[in-house]
């Protein structure tokens, strides 16, 4: 069997280092933050697979992405420019929306869904829009980088939650065993009494619902669809499979770790959920998913394939097999002047709007000395207020309670107490985290929450959500949230912003993500926007303490501050343009059934049909040939037809189209009448 021998020449080389090199030089901020995540933060944890799959994807495509690469043509066709332009908006519109993000509240979300369009612009522009769609799925696994809502982590997982610990108390009653059911902060508790007459109770919380699993386990359902050899329909069945299958395994685990708490002792059980986390669970539910796939649904996965085609007949110049149509060797390419000069510029554009680059999120000094711990392991609570005219500023109390829940590095708060008895005391709040996940939003968590649990939230919404800035440059956006307790009527009113900035630990110097909150309670419900102020105020008294460490360059200001006039322009005109490329190519289309219905010569006419009526294999020369010889009963010679087909090539009537058969590149005539 003759597999492909690949010629590497300095074109294909210098064009997937800019492809690759291309999202790095203008996201590698990004890519910082995100993987900070991931090691941080158990719910992003997936993250850290995404890259060994894209390359095993990548490599697996390789030979059908230089094939379709090759296929570029260096003329000025109305196809190549369209294209060109094509790629060159869809870059502008990430870059659009990066610095549109950045200077929003949900700076980071905003910034990921950039970079799968800014790379789906970058291919198009440096190969062809047929290479783009042999890299569309590895493009869409980049939207995997977005960290999901809170409110969507908190819905999903309280709902998994409360019908795990249903199922898992069904099955400990199927035991017999005296086992109680209730709820305790809003978490489903299972308490056990064992045979010693001692309570063990067990909180099915969001780390025990199955979410975290079934989140990481979607990227691999989705890649296990990917690559078997199946039609859609049967993709879409192997990924639904893969969800009730996780969630079954996650109630198995939960069940027997709560038996080994009531035979063994809450130590035992505790060490059991730590063996037995998300990646286990992901790991042995995707072999139960693959072997159920291809012992019951008898499917195959592998990428060899037997070839009965021996590629004796090949066409020694463009290097293919005449009967089955593969492609022995990759075609060779020289970077052409044009391709050099547009390969040049996209290097110096790439370059030049690094230096119009901004944080994704605002990075701040800060106090450095924010919590350190001492070696008699007593605690040095640092200030982090300036000082405000008629206000003393001071430390209040550490939360441990709620760093421990929340998972959090620190939780503390101060206030400063007015000089003037008239005024009310303002409390600012600290929340320190390695990631951003553990500092929860404040709506999220007095709102959403209880909403996502069918109960009644305790408080009532007083106005609107309300992101302002706090500082113009660099921009600092920060959340107005104004609400009122049912039970006592205290009114409440909360301005708060993330920020990054570094701080001293009690493990040394540490960049840290940081929510400050300014507070107000107990004002007059209607006179909201008065205590926006007030707190508006302060906060930039913060802000300005802390120093930002970079500002922007007015060109990036702007751009941002228009972002979204700017994203949703260019938006049209890529709509054009993608309107106009299909008049043209409908046109053309015309023109070609005008030249094919003119034909005078049978022959070149019974050819044409063949093509046509080449039904599922690929029409390749010598299939070509036979379906001529079953329409007309007579035989062509090969050189014959060959000279037929590049007359008829050069006319428009058919192409030549790369197709991907097992993730090896065939070349097929194609019929564009």
């Amino acid at each position: 069997m003759i597999g492909i021998k690949l010629q590497w020449e300095n074109t294909y080389i210098i064009k997937y280092i800019f492809v690759f090199l291309a999202p790095i030089i203008l996201y590698w901020r990004l890519f910082f933050i995100v993987f900070n995540e991931a090691f941080n933060n158990e719910m992003a944890s997936y993250i850290l697979v995404l890259p060994f799959l894209l390359f095993y994807i990548l490599y697996r495509i390789r030979k059908t992405v230089i094939a379709s690469a090759s296929q570029q043509s260096s003329n000025f066709t109305h196809k190549f420019i369209i294209k060109d332009i094509i790629g060159i908006s869809l870059c502008v519109i990430a870059y659009f929306i990066s610095l549109y993000g950045s200077y929003s509240f949900h700076s980071l979300e905003i910034n990921i869904l950039s970079l799968p369009i800014f790379v789906a612009g970058i291919i198009i522009l440096i190969f062809n829009i047929k290479t783009f769609r042999i890299l569309l799925f590895p493009v869409f696994l980049l939207i995997f980088l977005i960290p999901l809502p809170f409110e969507i982590v908190q819905l999903i997982g309280s709902i998994l939650s409360v019908y795990s610990s249903k199922a898992v108390f069904i099955l400990l009653k199927f035991f017999k065993l005296a086992v109680s059911f209730s709820n305790y902060y809003d978490n489903p508790i299972i308490t056990l009494i064992n045979s010693n007459g001692k309570q063990i109770q067990f909180a099915i919380d969001l780390a025990c619902s199955g979410f975290y699993s079934l989140t990481g386990f979607t990227i691999f359902a989705i890649f296990l669809a990917y690559i078997y050899r199946i039609s859609y329909k049967k993709k879409i069945i192997i990924f639904l499979l893969g969800f009730p299958l996780i969630y079954s395994l996650n109630i198995f685990r939960i069940t027997l770790i709560v038996l080994i708490g009531y035979y063994f002792g809450l130590n035992y059980a505790m060490n059991m959920f730590h063996l037995m986390g998300g990646w286990i669970l992901i790991f042995f539910g995707t072999l139960l998913l693959l072997t159920i796939t291809n012992k019951v649904l008898k499917l195959q996965s592998n990428i060899q394939t037997s070839e009965v085609c021996l590629h004796h007949n090949k066409n020694e110049e463009k290097n293919y097999c005449l009967d089955c149509g593969k492609i022995l060797i990759a075609p060779l390419s020289t970077l052409t002047r044009n391709e050099g000069i547009k390969l040049l510029f996209i290097l110096a554009i790439l370059f030049s709007t690094n230096f119009l680059q901004v944080p994704i999120v605002t990075l701040t000094k800060g106090e450095a000395e924010v919590l350190l711990q001492k070696s008699t392991g007593e605690q040095t609570i640092a200030s982090v207020l300036p000082e405000i005219e008629d206000y003393a500023p001071g430390f209040v109390y550490r939360d441990v309670a709620f760093e421990n829940i929340s998972k959090q590095d620190a939780s503390l708060m101060y206030r400063y107490q007015p000089k003037n008895r008239s005024k009310s005391t303002i409390w600012v709040g600290f929340e320190i985290g390695q990631t951003k996940y553990c500092l929860h939003p404040w709506e999220v968590c007095l709102i959403s929450w209880p909403q996502e649990h069918g109960w009644t939230p305790r408080v009532v919404q007083l106005c609107p959500l309300d992101d302002i800035h706090l500082i113009e440059n660099p921009p600092l956006s920060a959340r107005f949230f104004a609400f009122k307790d049912k039970g006592t009527n205290v009114t409440q009113a909360v301005l708060y912003w993330y920020t990054k900035t570094v701080v001293q630990m009690n493990k040394g110097f540490q960049e840290k993500w940081v929510k400050i909150s300014v507070i107000k309670f107990d004002f007059n419900p209607n006179d909201y926007i008065s205590v926006e102020n007030e707190l508006l105020f302060i906060a930039k008294a913060i802000v300005e303490y802390w120093l930002p460490i970079t500002t922007w360059s007015s060109i990036a200001l702007l751009i941002a501050k228009k972002g979204l006039t700017l994203i949703i322009m260019t938006g049209a005109f890529l709509l054009c343009v993608i309107m106009f490329y299909f008049y043209l190519e409908r046109s053309r289309r015309r023109i070609v059934n005008k030249i094919y219905s003119n034909i005078s010569i049978q022959k070149e006419q019974q050819i044409l049909d063949s093509i046509k009526k080449v039904d599922k294999d690929i029409a390749t020369e010598h299939n070509i040939l036979r379906k001529f010889y079953e329409l007309t009963g007579y035989e062509l010679s090969l050189d014959e037809l060959r000279a037929k087909l590049d007359e008829a090539e050069n006319s428009g009537l058919i192409e030549r189209k790369i197709t991907s058969i097992n993730d090896e590149p065939y070349i097929s005539w194609k019929p564009n009448f």
